[in-house]
């Protein structure tokens, strides 16, 4: 009851935004002034993207990347992320909350 009380009484810190309170003198200031522009058109630029990401060319960076190892824990990642992803996509979130 406490914790939904001070919820309601405290600023939401939703976004990392909020946190340029934290930034101390001029020069603090300034650079995460500059940090919010840039992800702010970073993330104006993903918005406006209305392309599919394009697959990876694996057999090219097999070429470039000479520690196979590497390349092959990478490949492995980005496998698992992605069924990973496609997971939560698919799964329904609004029946999940009314549970």
């Amino acid at each position: 009851m406490m914790r939904r009380g001070l919820r309601n009484a405290l600023p939401k810190r939703d976004r990392w935004h909020a946190l340029q309170e934290y930034a101390v003198g001029e020069t603090n200031q300034e650079e995460f002034r500059l940090l919010r522009a840039r992800d702010s058109q970073v993330g104006s630029l993903v918005d406006s993207s209305t392309a599919a990401p394009k697959p990876i060319d694996w057999a090219s960076w097999e070429s470039k990347i000479s520690n196979k190892e590497v390349l092959s824990c990478l490949k492995s990642f980005h496998q698992q992320q992605s069924a990973l992803l496609d997971q939560v996509a698919a799964e329904d979130h609004a029946a999940a909350v009314k549970k």
